[in-house]
């Protein structure tokens, strides 16, 4: 049976109602640099797929679009701007992916 409180019997809230906020953020904040610092230790081609991998787990909220930051907008306008301005700028595809191979070793 609860008190006047709100509590049941054999239960006690904290005396600082954000205690346990600290207390869980402490830990999964030691619980995050541990694992942050064990995915900065892999390959950083291992990084960047369990990055992709997380990344294309996370939900997909059809009704608010995906922000991009300011400086992501930007580059894009530049981009865009610049292909617009003159279109053999751009480079194929096929030919990047060859260059990425060449450069990093990876399979793209």
């Amino acid at each position: 049976p609860g008190n006047s409180q709100g509590t049941t019997a054999g239960t006690r809230p904290p005396a600082d109602p954000n205690l346990h906020c600290q207390t869980q953020n402490t830990i999964f904040g030691a619980m995050h640099t541990e694992l942050l610092e064990q995915v900065r230790n892999l390959p950083l081609m291992e990084q960047v797929e369990l990055a992709d991998e997380i990344m294309e787990g996370l939900p997909v909220r059809q009704d608010r679009p995906a922000r991009l930051s300011s400086w992501h907008e930007g580059e894009l306008k530049r981009r865009i701007e610049e292909y617009d301005a003159d279109p053999s700028s751009a480079i194929p595809w096929e030919e990047v992916k060859a260059d990425v191979e060449k450069q990093f070793g990876w399979k793209v």
